[in-house]
């Protein structure tokens, strides 16, 4: 089989793919394989300007189509998630560290929906029923390790599973519109 094979019979599509910076990657994932320190400037959502970042890159992850770096920061002493369109200048260190033998990043993003993981002891039991025409939709995925989905009346299912926050969540029923009603 050749390349041009297997793209005339294979394909991805997604809406919202992010910007791909090649020389960005490159530079963050050697960083984060030779455990590398690095320097970079961020910026935050819902800031106007960026902030120098000093962070040990543990991780680089897509999540629905966007990538993340998953890195401690020095200065805050946290894990901290990063998304790559939002950083600039990057500047390699010579410091080496060590990635804890305990980083998970399934272990760090199983409480969320996607990206959002923000350290809290509050679990949140969600619900939600989906009518007989997103059912199928929703059952034909594994949304969530912590999914249980139980079949309900006329076709009806209600799917429940516990998070550590409801920030994306929300957005996702409310993509379903009146096939989804939160409980």
């Amino acid at each position: 089989m050749t390349w041009s094979d297997l793209d005339s019979g294979v394909s991805f599509r997604s809406a919202g793919r992010s910007k791909a910076d090649v020389h960005l990657f490159e530079q963050l994932s050697h960083a984060v394989f030779k455990q590398l320190e690095v320097r970079l400037d961020y910026k935050k959502p819902d800031s106007a300007r960026y902030e120098q970042r000093h962070v040990q890159p543990y991780h680089l992850g897509c999540v629905e189509n966007l990538w993340y770096l998953f890195a401690f920061d020095v200065d805050r002493q946290q894990l901290r998630t990063f998304a790559l369109p939002r950083i600039r200048n990057v500047r390699m260190g010579n410091t080496k560290f060590r990635r804890p033998a305990d980083f998970s990043i399934g272990k760090f993003l199983g409480e969320s929906f996607g990206v959002f993981s923000k350290p809290t002891k509050t679990k949140y039991a969600v619900r939600i029923v989906f009518d007989a025409f997103a059912a199928p939709r929703v059952e034909e995925r594994q949304w969530h390790p912590s999914q249980k989905i139980k079949q309900l009346r006329n076709g009806e299912i209600e799917f429940s599973l516990t998070l550590g926050n409801l920030e994306e969540i929300e957005r996702w029923i409310l993509s379903w519109g009146n096939h989804a009603h939160a409980l």
